[in-house]
């Protein structure tokens, strides 16, 4: 998993089009990582992921958070197994 960190040290070098990939499994990722479960996993610093957040959510990319509440809504729908009346459209 890349961490916000090291995303953010190299953000010159990344291509936008990289970070649409990626932001969808990224973010939830490191939400992940704020409550770790499993045993011998380090939490993620909450600093560390509230500044690799603020990256995604300034002007540059703010583009990129669709793809990652896509999958943050497709997560909570199967985790809980949520039926839905409707087809979502995204």
């Amino acid at each position: 998993m890349v961490t916000p960190t090291i995303l953010t040290s190299n953000c010159s070098s990344t291509k936008p089009k990289t970070l649409l990939r990626i932001s969808p499994t990224l973010i939830p990722q490191a939400i992940v990582r704020m409550y770790p479960v499993a045993a011998g996993v380090a939490p993620l610093d909450k600093d560390v992921f509230d500044n690799g957040v603020s990256y995604f959510t300034g002007p540059l990319l703010n583009w990129t958070l669709v793809g990652v509440i896509k999958t943050l809504v497709y997560q909570i729908m199967e985790r809980f197994a949520l039926q839905v009346p409707f087809p979502l459209i995204f």
